[in-house]
């Protein structure tokens, strides 16, 4: 019993050596392709820069160069939700009904926790490797004023 126990184990551990996973290979087309693209939401605020931080953070971590285009948030994140775009940078309504249709980071500055209007970085859901990377380079970015 032992080790059927281990053995179903260790084959559970090998089974997770690419957690996590992206649905649609997010990660790994962007690494193949060495570019992401990425839709800057028009008329957002970024005083500090921290928008173009996290983009630039991105992609050298994926090792990718950036495809910027801006447009209207909605135009943008029905781009994004249908995998024509990889990543949305701009400023959100924390309650946007966009929240269960796409994943939206932290806010990209700490101080704007409580506003009602955050500059964000939206990516497609269910794409974990990415969207983990996208959490690690929000955190410097975030750290960093």
């Amino acid at each position: 019993m032992k080790s059927a126990f281990l053995a179903f184990l260790g084959a559970a551990l090998v089974s997770c050596g690419d957690i996590p996973r992206d649905t649609k290979g997010s990660l790994q087309h962007i690494r193949d392709a060495k570019s992401f693209r990425v839709g800057l939401i028009a008329g957002s605020r970024d005083e500090e820069g921290r928008g173009r931080r996290l983009i630039e953070a991105i992609a050298a971590e994926a090792g990718a160069t950036p495809e910027l285009s801006a447009g209207a948030a909605e135009h943008l994140l029905t781009e994004l939700e249908e995998g024509e775009l990889d990543l949305v940078v701009g400023t959100m309504a924390k309650k946007s009904p966009w929240a269960m249709k796409v994943h939206a980071s932290k806010p990209l500055s700490p101080a704007a926790e409580k506003e009602p209007v955050q500059l964000v970085a939206l990516a497609r859901n269910g794409e974990n490797a990415w969207i983990s990377l996208l959490h690690r380079q929000v955190e410097q970015v975030r750290g960093k004023p």
